[in-house]
């Protein structure tokens, strides 16, 4: 039950992230150019983010979406830290800790 509930409040969670990404609004462009970066992953990320989130409401696609979603947040985490930007290192730290809590209660079987 608690996994399921963390599953719809991840899934709302990285469904939000990839929908304002394929807004691809403004202030998202102007960060990536001053950063030399181009604009075409912020599509890409917001597609897959989109897709990952649909995908951790199925049980029978809920590992590979924890993967892909971990691996996600954890290269956000990481260009944050590298870049130096607090919030969304923050963000990236509770979207791995909503999906950690996905992969530990749902390790759990009642008896």
């Amino acid at each position: 039950m608690a996994a399921e509930v963390l599953a719809v409040a991840a899934a709302v969670v990285f469904a939000a992230g990839g929908v304002y990404l394929l807004g691809a609004p403004d202030l998202v462009m102007l960060r990536l150019a001053v950063l030399a970066w181009p604009a075409w992953p912020v599509y890409v990320l917001g597609a897959v983010q989109l897709a990952g989130a649909l995908a951790l409401l199925r049980t029978g696609t809920r590992s590979f979406a924890l993967l892909l979603l971990a691996v996600i947040s954890a290269g956000e985490l990481a260009a944050s830290i590298v870049y130096r930007e607090m919030q969304p290192a923050v963000q990236a730290m509770i979207q791995l800790l909503l999906l950690t809590g996905i992969l530990l209660f749902g390790g759990r079987r009642a008896s």
